[in-house]
């Protein structure tokens, strides 16, 4: 359980009875599916792949990252070599504004004396 059973061992499981018998031979779920396969060190890497991708990247990245998150309940779709590369892809993608932020004029705030303004008294 710790380890799982290996790759590609989805119909072996299937066989033993491990997996849900319901008369097809697909789990449907990538959480399952990676549980029963790569155990639970596998499914703790998984998660923790999304959760450091999504606090790294930028808005862009988050919105097709949770698109993907939802799509771990519904799909296994790790098996599909284009599924990984857009995942990898947008994990990879650094915020638009990363260096931005320290060098914006906007942000240097000049802190000097305040100028006097002459009164209409004299």
């Amino acid at each position: 359980m710790i380890w799982g059973s290996g790759g590609d061992t989805e119909p072996q499981l299937f066989a033993q009875g491990l997996l849900f018998q319901n008369g097809f031979d697909v789990v449907d779920n990538q959480l399952v599916t990676t549980l029963a396969t790569q155990g639970v060190i596998g499914l703790v890497l998984l998660v923790s792949l999304f959760i450091v991708g999504f606090r790294t990247t930028g808005r862009l990245s988050r919105s097709v990252l949770l698109v993907m998150v939802v799509m771990l309940f519904s799909f296994d779709y790790l098996r599909f070599t284009s599924m990984l590369g857009l995942l990898f892809g947008f994990l990879a993608l650094a915020p638009a504004t990363a260096g931005a932020r320290e060098n914006r004029p906007s942000d240097i705030v000049e802190t000097g004396p305040e100028p006097r303004v002459p009164s209409p008294c004299g």
